[in-house]
């Protein structure tokens, strides 16, 4: 009971995280300046917890790995969501099933079962009907905003094959290359950005969207302690179920706040993706949801 409640806070969590970053933007704070500070908090907590469990590793390319895939998901999926339709990025990003097959076999050496790519083909057939490219008098077209939706799911499947594949080491150590990448990649990319005129310099914010920043923080990392609570108690199968209710809830929320029209091509197109995502998921535990 408890633990099913614990995964569903987190998909909640997740499905509404549209919310803050749109409202940050509206104040002047593009979503690579919002991801950086909104992890700059829990970053801090795990930098503090696990220094001495990081200094010790002998082998760090790995950390610097995932730390670098789990920034970029967040700066291509942040970045989509608030500048795009929520429900349209969404769907798109979690197209990772295409991607997690494809990554198994080049970086795990994983067999490729006609299971696995039956799972692909529908990802591709649901991104296919949501963009239109089902119909001939509408080929598939993605803007930049599908791109970087695209893009997103594509590094948090990478993400996910680079933590199993060391999924020797520490947890917590692993937790710390997620949210400092999420917290570091974003703010150099920010300032990239700024510098070459393409974003402009953080909008001083006021005591409202500060509380704003400070409770995403919190929830984030609350978030992700009913992940490890909830995954850790109940069958896979159950915890794949309830993570994806995550697109459930930020569909109505963006559908429900106008951010969003939800159409017969996206009931269809993410019908096929969330059964591409569940067909044959018996691992014994999840390897990751959100960053």
């Amino acid at each position: 009971m408890y633990a099913v409640a614990a995964l569903l806070i987190n998909a909640f969590v997740w499905g509404l995280s549209w919310m803050p970053f749109k409202a940050l933007a509206l104040a002047g704070l593009h979503p690579l300046w919002s991801t950086a500070l909104i992890y700059s908090v829990s970053s801090a907590v795990m930098i503090t917890l696990c220094r001495e469990i990081f200094w010790s590793l002998k082998e760090k390319s790995g950390f610097w790995m995932v730390a670098a895939t789990a920034g970029l998901t967040n700066a291509c999926f942040n970045t989509a969501v608030t500048l795009g339709d929520v429900v349209r990025v969404i769907l798109l990003f979690y197209l990772m099933p295409v991607w997690a097959v494809l990554l198994s076999r080049l970086v795990l050496k994983e067999k490729l079962t006609p299971l696995n790519l039956g799972k692909a083909c529908l990802g591709v057939l649901g991104a296919a009907v949501i963009t239109g490219g089902m119909q001939a008098s509408q080929p598939l077209v993605l803007n930049p905003i599908d791109l970087l939706a695209v893009a997103g799911g594509f590094l948090f499947a990478l993400n996910n094959v680079l933590l199993k594949k060391m999924s020797h080491m520490d947890g917590k150590l692993m937790t710390l290359a997620m949210v400092s990448g999420a917290c570091f990649t974003n703010l150099a990319l920010a300032l990239a950005l700024m510098n070459a005129g393409l974003i402009a310099q953080p909008a001083l914010l006021s005591g409202g969207n500060l509380q704003l920043l400070l409770l995403w923080s919190l929830l984030f990392m609350a978030a992700n302690v009913c992940l490890q609570y909830g995954a850790s108690r109940l069958p896979a199968t159950l915890t794949a179920v309830l993570m994806l209710s995550e697109i459930v809830f930020g569909s109505i929320s963006a559908w429900w706040m106008n951010q969003s029209e939800i159409g017969t091509k996206e009931l269809l197109g993410g019908g096929l993706i969330l059964m591409a995502a569940l067909l044959g998921n018996t691992r014994k535990k999840p390897l990751s949801t959100h960053i």
